[in-house]
């Protein structure tokens, strides 16, 4: 396998990585010019044929990175024949993101509209799409499978598929089903996998299933590193005493945006109760909520009509949300990744963070473990000793 390293490489422009004029000019009018590190590594190789295994925090463009080169590949075929089937692919691993992604997809193209599997959705206007519409697919591993077996998508001509945040869906149990998809895609289909995070487990399912991949780890070595204060601060074993812990802190730092990790669905629940009773401007997003509602929900926070968000990890993998100011961790989260994913929120394209770890009564060794792991200096944050009371 080979590896690219960005300390050998300096940002381009996108007229020095893209030949398609059309989009060229798309992505002018959207705005950009110079490409990330991500994209500058990753946009010649793919538009070259080549599988990438690819490394690029949240935020750093990996959409751009690989839904460029789709497009202008795509635009290639189309000169010689008719695209009327499914040509791209891309299997994320929560419906926000595929939502995220099938948007930045069509805006970079006018008469395409990226057909979206995944569950939550009437079944009916999914099929509806891959009808009208089929060249390119995002969905979630459950329901694309549901349908790869139901024979409503045909994916034996697909030319380029893509696995975004390959290294949650390891964690969020999804890889059984992930490869069952990957192995009714042709083999000489291009692949690409993406992910915050490669673990051994990603490189692995690279070389199963891609040919000779190439590995990408764009770190932004020409950026700043990100400024995030990290913090903890102790609480009782009390079912209170963390939802009080979180208004207290919200109280004294006053952010003006924060997302609350919880690592449980009821600690969502909890939590949202506290704090709309003091009148918050705070929402949870969870599996009980329907894609409509979740949606909403996440336009909201990304628009700045909303100032806290309440989530689990799985709600929220993924997800791009700019210029969060505070990361609230709801006792110590069940992974060491997932404390590098949450606090990766703040302190982003040079602002400054915090991320604060509520330590209760029985995460006293869960987060020594976490404090060994980590290479991060902790300093306690010390909540008023009046904490808010009902």
């Amino acid at each position: 396998m080979t590896t690219n390293k960005t300390n050998e490489h300096k940002l381009l422009e996108f007229s020095k990585l893209l030949k398609d004029k059309e989009l060229l000019n798309t992505v002018k009018n959207l705005g950009f010019k110079k490409a990330t590190i991500v994209q500058t590594l990753s946009i010649p190789p793919t538009l070259k044929g080549k599988d990438l295994i690819v490394q690029a925090s949240t935020g750093s463009g990996k959409t751009l990175a690989f839904g460029l080169p789709l497009i202008e590949i795509m635009n290639q075929v189309a000169k010689k024949e008719k695209v009327n089937y499914t040509f791209g692919v891309v299997i994320t691993p929560t419906r926000e993101l595929a939502i995220q992604i099938a948007d930045v997809l069509s805006s970079l193209k006018e008469d395409l509209k990226p057909v979206l599997i995944i569950g939550g959705m009437p079944y009916g206007k999914q099929e509806s799409g891959l009808k009208n519409d089929p060249r390119i697919v995002v969905g979630t591993p459950g329901r694309m499978l549901d349908f790869l077996k139901k024979k409503t998508l045909d994916v034996r001509d697909c030319e380029v598929f893509v696995l975004d945040e390959a290294d949650e869906m390891f964690s969020m149990g999804l890889s059984q089903d992930v490869e069952s998809i990957i192995k009714e895609i042709p083999k000489h289909t291009q692949g690409l996998f993406v992910s915050a995070t490669v673990s051994p487990r990603v490189v692995m399912l690279g070389e199963k299933y891609l040919k000779e991949p190439i590995q990408i780890t764009a770190s932004t070595f020409e950026e700043k590193p990100p400024q995030i204060e990290h913090l903890y601060t102790n609480v009782g074993g009390q079912v209170t005493d963390k939802p009080l812990a979180v208004c207290s802190i919200l109280d004294t730092v006053k952010p003006e945006s924060a997302i609350i990790f919880c690592n449980r669905k009821s600690e969502t629940e909890l939590i949202e109760v506290y704090l709309r009773r003091k009148n918050y401007d705070a929402l949870k997003i969870n599996s009980d909520l329907n894609q409509n509602q979740r949606t909403k929900i996440m336009s909201k926070i990304r628009a700045g009509d909303l100032k806290y968000l309440i989530a689990t990890d799985i709600a929220a993998r993924g997800i791009d949300i700019p210029k969060i100011d505070l990361v609230i961790n709801v006792g110590v989260p069940d992974a060491f990744d997932s404390y590098v994913h949450r606090t990766g929120r703040t302190g982003r394209a040079g602002r400054e963070g915090k991320a604060i770890t509520i330590v209760g009564a029985l995460d006293f060794l869960s987060f020594k473990t976490l404090r060994n792991k980590l290479d991060v200096d902790f300093e306690e944050f010390k909540l008023p000793q009046k904490v808010i009371s009902e």
